[in-house]
């Protein structure tokens, strides 16, 4: 769930084109056809989370990001040993370097609306909201 979420995550965002190569990238091993229909489906996901409405994009999201957690399930049944190209495929996705996960630590960190978040994986986070 968590690559999808990592998928879905940058379809609004600037770093869509790498996170699409990168799950085009993942899909290769299927037939052409399946192959275009992937990508199409991504492209298909993409404008219909653009043109969401605010209070619908949540909902939206949460909803692709179930749909891609089923194809990418369904990727790693049909074929296991693709799950370390995954894990390098949401290390890109994230622009970070592809960390083996017995030597380093991965944190999703997914906030909506008007959410705030502040999170760490290492380190000291001070926050302060200026009524101090």
């Amino acid at each position: 769930m968590a690559a999808a979420a990592a998928l879905v995550g940058t379809m609004a965002t600037d770093a869509w084109q790498t996170a699409r190569s990168a799950a085009v990238r993942l899909f290769r091993r299927l037939a052409s056809q399946e192959r275009r229909d992937i990508t199409a489906r991504l492209d298909a996901d993409r404008r219909l989370l653009l043109h969401t409405s605010p209070a619908d994009h949540a909902r939206t999201r949460d909803e692709l990001t179930l749909s891609w957690a089923r194809r990418l399930d369904s990727l790693l049944e049909d074929d296991p040993d693709t799950v370390g190209e995954l894990e390098a495929v949401v290390a890109e996705i994230q622009g970070r370097p592809h960390w083996d996960r017995r030597h380093g630590a991965v944190q999703y960190n997914i906030a909506g609306g008007q959410a705030r978040q502040f999170t760490t994986q290492f380190g000291n986070l001070h926050i302060s909201d200026g009524t101090a």
